[in-house]
């Protein structure tokens, strides 16, 4: 069983494992091996209801997920002179996606909790130098969208009119998926 959560925790990439010792999975017989998958979704729920989603990818790309959330789950993108950044909305924040550049510099109004968030990416190597720019190296979840933008800016930004697709924002993108109870009300 551990070697199996081991397995499942790595490739998920969501938390570095302190036991990241990829170990074979012994042999079992076939009733055991069975009895051990049964117990994987119960693992994965209670580990999800304790706040710890250990084994479950940041984010499932999936086409039926867009459409169910107003096309919000589409890419993003948010450039300036020294960025240029994609992401996308996800139930659990907002996801910059890897290979996007963040600004090198922190600006003096930047909130104090961002210029250590991103030193934090930086010894964590989550963000690396590179060409004068911050690069990301892999796909990291932020709280908010404007959690994002202000990472990536290195000052503060408002994140749904930050991010855009094409000449829309995420605000203008968002307050499309909201359906009013008037609106409601005139669909049969």
């Amino acid at each position: 069983m551990e070697a199996r959560l081991i397995k499942e925790a790595l490739q998920a990439g969501r938390y570095e494992l302190d036991n990241g010792n990829s170990q074979a999975l012994p042999n079992l017989s076939r009733a055991d091996k069975d009895a051990m998958e049964e117990m994987i979704p119960d693992i994965r729920l209670i580990l999800g209801v304790l706040g710890h989603p250990i084994l479950e990818p940041e984010v499932e790309r999936n086409a039926t997920q867009d459409q169910n959330r107003g096309g919000l789950a589409q890419e993003f993108s948010f450039s300036g002179r020294d960025f240029d950044a994609r992401g996308r909305v996800t139930d659990e924040g907002f996801l910059i996606l890897s290979a996007s550049t963040a600004a090198r510099e922190v600006t003096d109004s930047a909130f104090p909790g961002y210029k250590q968030l991103r030193e934090s990416l930086m010894e964590q190597r989550v963000l690396v130098e590179e060409n004068g720019r911050l690069k990301f190296t892999r796909d990291y979840l932020a709280n908010s969208s404007s959690q994002a933008a202000n990472i990536i800016a290195g000052g503060n930004r408002s994140g749904p009119i930050s991010w855009k697709r094409g000449p829309q924002t995420l605000a203008d993108i968002e307050a499309a998926a909201v359906v009013t109870p008037a609106e409601k009300s005139d669909v049969p």
